[in-house]
């Protein structure tokens, strides 16, 4: 016959288990829920950049239709910055930027250049945070070059 203090004693190590497998199977779920990747779990944030280049829309396309925005209202704004030059916050050229396509991190600034028309396929010089691993930039001010 076991005793009673024998089965409590039991229960306790099982419910000790239990509870240590749950917080390990919360640990790694909310790991990868959150997409941290090598145990780091920082938040990314973005390097202050002043940017060159043509807002593209992949809506509009190079043919531009009667009403430009047309196939934008349809298949939605799909902008992407093509940047011909870019530089940090200190003077500094980003070698690994030239040539590259950025989409926008959107925000009341960056706004304009996504769903008003008239920026699309302009050049223009563009300050904000790059961040790297998003391949995004989010718009701090921006302005319309000549061609």
């Amino acid at each position: 016959m076991v005793s009673t203090s024998r089965v409590t004693s039991i229960r306790q190590g099982w419910t000790c288990l239990f509870m240590a497998l749950f917080c390990l199977s919360l640990y790694v779920w909310t790991e990868v829920a959150l997409g941290s990747e090598g145990g780091s779990t920082a938040i990314e944030t973005g390097k202050e950049v002043t940017l060159t280049g043509l807002n593209n829309c992949q809506a509009c396309g190079e043919a531009k239709s009667p009403d430009p925005g047309a196939k934008c209202s349809i298949f939605g704004y799909t902008c992407v910055f093509s940047v011909e030059k870019a530089v940090d916050a200190e003077g500094r050229e980003i070698e690994e930027l030239k040539s590259k396509g950025l989409s926008y991190k959107l925000n009341q600034q960056g706004l304009p250049l996504v769903k008003n028309e008239e920026y699309h396929g302009a050049r223009l010089e563009i300050k904000g945070k790059w961040f790297k691993e998003k391949g995004a930039i989010e718009v701090s001010s921006f302005r319309r070059l000549e061609k």
